[in-house]
């Protein structure tokens, strides 16, 4: 048993190294001129290591966004009272922030628009979840409230990302939280 979780953490541990590699790669080029050459040598793997774990450097990046949206979107459903809670904001804040590097290269270039419409949809299904985000009085539909919030919180979470995080996660959440009752 001690043996399998040695293997099983000296294959995150890989893991981990090439997903920091490709991630600080990307940070200094454009991901169509990085090859898997340039991952391992900066993870300090052999290719053989590489392709025991990935198809190809689309295949690794597919991965780290997949674990990155999954993450997320378990914050974002776990919570019945949807973006009325201060809590969740924070939440989602500090994953932002702890996936920081990955967040700002995927969503300062356009080069990965399905990435963007992925990060969306999670927002826009967590919406669908928790029906009403905001409480609406009778002349807002409760869909057009939705959306104008969805747009708003989206909108403000990529400014913050592109800005490089000037703001702690809970300032943030504060700030976010205060708003619903200028609405």
């Amino acid at each position: 048993m001690d043996r399998e979780n040695n293997i099983d953490r000296r294959v995150k541990k890989t893991r981990q190294v090439l997903k920091d590699a490709l991630i600080s790669l990307m940070a200094e080029k454009d991901f169509s001129n990085i090859t898997v050459q340039d991952i391992t040598r900066v993870a300090d793997v052999n290719r053989a290591t590489f392709y025991s774990h990935y198809h190809d450097k689309i295949d690794l990046i597919q991965k780290i966004a997949e674990e990155n949206l999954s993450e997320l979107n378990e914050i974002l459903m776990k919570r019945s009272d949807g973006f009325r809670s201060y809590e969740l904001l924070v939440e989602i804040f500090e994953h932002l922030s702890e996936h920081s590097e990955f967040y700002t290269i995927m969503l300062s270039s356009n080069r990965f628009p399905r990435f963007w419409k992925r990060l969306y949809t999670i927002f826009r299904n967590a919406t669908n979840h928790n029906s009403e985000i905001f409480d609406s009085n009778d002349s807002i539909p409760q869909d057009i409230l939705n959306s104008y919030i969805l747009g708003a919180y989206f909108g403000v979470m990529i400014q913050w990302i592109k800005r490089g995080m000037p703001y702690t996660p809970k300032y943030m959440a504060e700030k976010l939280a205060s708003i619903k009752t200028v609405i």
